[in-house]
């Protein structure tokens, strides 16, 4: 039989719809909502089908909680004015930002994939060294982009990248991008002394509260990729606060049996992302993609005992799920 019509609804009704991931709700009478796909600390996803174009989409809808708040508003809209200048293969195409009786959304590129995260898993906990050097290295190319119109992301994180069906990675979610240069209380989209992020990811500098900038992400990138190697994050405390001055306090953790699986060669690279010093970091990503092409093809011509000692390891624990973040 034939699909039903997308349901014509009044306001109230169309964001119950919504919210409550009815198949058939239409936004702005073009995007049908399809399934949910995912919640995020700003709003729920939705995939759904652009009726103008005919194609999937993702459709970001804030919060309802959010709906009203005029700094939860503005960092909706700074998020696609600033995620619209990016074009590469490596980073979420935005399409466009929308209101509609009342809710916010961003329409964006649909990634049929998985998350980096969830990819670990079907991996058993953690990554093959070849797999993981090939992400990491178009992550590196992806956040280069961002960085080159100007955009610091402030998040990236496991969950906060997609691998389509074709092998590429995707950066998403630029919910708390500012421009390069804004301090915290204006392009920021922070109150003095507020820390925005996740933990486990952030930078020394951002988990004092700092200024950041684009060494800040390739602080979270070499988090991102040290996960991907091990199977866990190098700081996690039993608390968000504890974790915060890990990542201030304590050398990264590149002796014992879990740092131990990371392929010799990329251990000099990661030292220098995750350096506390942000000075002593790379100069851009590009510079910390090449590093790991040459940490790569050094891999590669190693004999494999040398490069990755893996003998008498205990299996890998499945990362847990990530913390809620701080607002």
């Amino acid at each position: 039989p034939p699909p039903p019509p997308p349901l014509e609804l009044d306001r109230r009704q169309r964001q119950m719809c919504i919210r409550d991931s009815t198949p058939g709700a239409l936004i702005a009478n073009r995007y049908e909502v399809v399934s949910p796909l995912g919640k995020g600390g700003m709003g729920m996803v939705y995939k759904a089908h652009d009726r103008m174009l005919e194609e999937a989409v993702a459709i970001k809808v804030l919060r309802a909680e959010f709906a009203n708040t005029p700094e939860m508003a503005q960092r909706f809209r700074h998020e696609i004015k600033l995620a619209r200048k990016v074009s590469h293969r490596n980073v979420c195409r935005i399409h466009e930002y929308g209101e509609d009786s009342g809710m916010r959304y961003i329409s964006m590129e649909f990634v049929e994939g998985v998350d980096l995260r969830q990819l670990a898993r079907e991996r058993g906990g953690l990554i093959p060294v070849e797999e993981a050097f090939d992400l990491a290295i178009q992550l590196s190319e992806g956040l280069q982009a961002i960085h080159d119109v100007g955009i610091v992301h402030r998040d990236l994180k496991m969950s906060n990248i997609m691998r389509d069906n074709r092998g590429l990675v995707r950066l998403m979610d630029f919910g708390i991008a500012k421009a390069a240069g804004a301090d915290r209380t204006g392009g920021g989209l922070t109150t003095t002394g507020q820390i925005m992020g996740t933990p486990e990811y952030m930078s020394p500098e951002q988990c004092l509260g700092d200024k950041t900038d684009h060494r800040s992400d390739l602080y979270s990138l070499g988090i991102v990729t040290y996960e991907m190697f091990t199977g866990q994050v190098p700081f996690r405390g039993d608390t968000p606060v504890a974790t915060l001055f890990k990542h201030i306090q304590d050398p990264v953790p590149f002796e014992g049996p879990v740092a131990a699986r990371i392929p010799l060669p990329a251990v000099a690279v990661l030292r220098r992302a995750l350096d506390k010093d942000r000075a002593a970091r790379f100069d851009n990503a590009a510079a910390k993609a090449e590093a790991l092409r040459d940490a790569q093809l050094t891999a590669a011509s190693t004999d494999p005992e040398d490069v990755q000692p893996t003998a008498g390891m205990p299996a890998v624990v499945p990362p847990e799920p990530d913390p809620p973040t701080p607002t």
